[in-house]
């Protein structure tokens, strides 16, 4: 997940992928567009879908044409995904969730 492999992932709390469209993170509350990739091709998104969904989730989604699910990257972190139907098409919404109880 290439967008996630970055030195300021720390500070990134949300990706948001849209066909036709640059990809969108939000870094401390704001969201931005990651200039360093170009806008994302129907098959990126549904690539990445493919490698973070099970074929039970895809299935689901092509029925419903909208699915939440989690994932767990290799190094444990969580992450909680939507897919959705936009313009036709896929996007996919997914945010990093804290490993543990935020100290306050």
């Amino acid at each position: 997940m290439k967008y996630w492999q970055q030195p300021e992932r720390k500070r990134r709390s949300d990706l948001h992928l849209s066909v036709g469209s640059p990809p969108l993170v939000r870094v401390n509350g704001e969201l931005m567009q990651v200039l360093e990739f170009a806008s994302s091709t129907q098959e990126e998104v549904k690539s990445m879908f493919m490698q973070i969904t099970t074929t039970e989730g895809i299935e689901r989604y092509q029925r419903e044409h909208e699915l939440d699910f989690k994932y767990i990257l290799p190094d444990g972190t969580r992450l909680r995904c939507s897919a959705a139907q936009e313009r036709g098409q896929l996007s996919l919404s997914i945010r990093i969730l804290s490993a543990g109880i935020p100290d306050d």
